[in-house]
This record gives C-alpha cells, sequence and structure tokens, in this order.
C-alpha cells in the first residue's frame, strides 16, 4: 500500500512537472525576440497615401496634436499645442525639397529650399532609431482602443538613471498605436515623462484634396524665403 501512495505521488508530480514544460513552451512561442518584433512592425507596407494624428501629452509641454497628411511626396503636417492654443502649419515636397512653415499666433510664413527632413512620423520611426542602441524587453500582451497589442520595453542607461520606453504595437497590422516614456533615477524611483497616441487612416486622401501650399489662404502674413 505504501509502495502504491508513492507510485501515485511520483506520477502527479511528473504530470504537474509535464505541465509546467508546456506552459513554458507554449508561453516561450508567445514571446516576441527583438526580431519578431521588427518583423511585426515591417507587416504593413509603406503608405504614399494617408492621415495620422499624433497625440502627446509631456508634463513639460502639456498636450500637443499634430495632423499629417500624405499624398505621393507632398506632405501637410498641422501642430497644436493647447498650452498656448498655437497653431504652425508646414507644407513639405519631399521631391523638390520646399517646406513652408505657417505660425498663426505670428503670421509668418517662412519657405526653406534643399530642406531634407524625416517623413515617416510614426511610432514604428522612432522604434527603428532607438533598438539597435538600446536594452530589449518583452513585456506580455495589452489591448488599446480594442486593438490587442504587444507592449515592450525599449531601455536607455544614462549616467544619472534611465529611461524606460514602452511600445504598444497593433498585432493585426504592425502598427504602434501608444508610446510611454519613464525617467528613472539612480535610486530608482519612476516619473512618467511622456506618453504619445497615434491614430492611422490609410488611403484617404483624395486626388481632389489639396494639399499644397497656397499663398492666398494666408492673407496680411509675412512671408520671408530663406536659401540654404
Amino acid at each position: 500500500m505504501k509502495n502504491r501512495k508513492i507510485v501515485i505521488t511520483m506520477n502527479v508530480v511528473i504530470i504537474i512537472f509535464l505541465f509546467f514544460i508546456a506552459g513554458f513552451i507554449i508561453y516561450s512561442k508567445q514571446k516576441y525576440s527583438l526580431d519578431a518584433t521588427i518583423k511585426l512592425l515591417n507587416k504593413r507596407e509603406e503608405s504614399t497615401n494617408g492621415n495620422m494624428t499624433i497625440e502627446s501629452t509631456s508634463k513639460d509641454w502639456g498636450k500637443t496634436i499634430r495632423n499629417v497628411l500624405q499624398k505621393d511626396n507632398l506632405y501637410y503636417i498641422n501642430t497644436k499645442r493647447e498650452k498656448d492654443d498655437n497653431v504652425t502649419e508646414c507644407y513639405y515636397n519631399k521631391e523638390t525639397l520646399e517646406m513652408i512653415i505657417v505660425d498663426e499666433s505670428q503670421k509668418i510664413i517662412v519657405k526653406l529650399l534643399n530642406t531634407f527632413i524625416e517623413t515617416d512620423y510614426s511610432g514604428k520611426a522612432i522604434f527603428m532609431s532607438m533598438c539597435n542602441n538600446e536594452d530589449y524587453k518583452y513585456i506580455g500582451k495589452e489591448t488599446i482602443d480594442e486593438k490587442q497589442c504587444i507592449k515592450v520595453c525599449l531601455t536607455e542607461n544614462r549616467s544619472d538613471g534611465k529611461i524606460e520606453s514602452y511600445f504598444y504595437i497593433d498585432i493585426e497590422n504592425g502598427d504602434v498605436v501608444k508610446i510611454e516614456n519613464y525617467e528613472i533615477d539612480i535610486n530608482g524611483n519612476a516619473e512618467e515623462k511622456d506618453e504619445t497616441l497615434y491614430t492611422y487612416s490609410y488611403n484617404t486622401v483624395k486626388e481632389e484634396d489639396n494639399i499644397e501650399f497656397d499663398i492666398n489662404n494666408y492673407p496680411d502674413y509675412y512671408f520671408q524665403t530663406i536659401t540654404n
């Protein structure tokens, strides 16, 4: 009888151990490595037509809302800071490298020639610019605005502490829908630095939508051209 109890106990232990191993294997397969995350980010092909809204909230600057429209090589970027209600518009032609900046509060228009700027304003661009030099960690899965996302972290180590950036990436299409940045001092105290929400809309800018600069839309503005 005693030997039978020992055998039963050993079988139960073995079964529990096998379940643990199976669970660990399943969990490991669900984790996203850095390479798997980059593959997910590249899931969506580059778009030449679309609209993106970027809403950033910072402890230093308050809320900033940026709306980006793209049609082929043309870009229109409208930026509004709620702190001072200032609105800045930017018209950019990626082919001719011509950029026009409109400051509504100052009523100033500045035209810049031969100017190259980064035109990918998505969270993907931010991740890709950081991941080569930062520590990567897969956190898990969360739902953001009814979108199932993976949550990953990139850590930038500094002499006075570190910054942890958390990226929420839509599993279905690879869009970064949210970024959170935290400052952590040498004592381990964490403070949220800023948060950014991304909303994407593809193939929404129609042929009749004109996103080119028109001086007639800005009467009484001071206009200046700067040659680099």
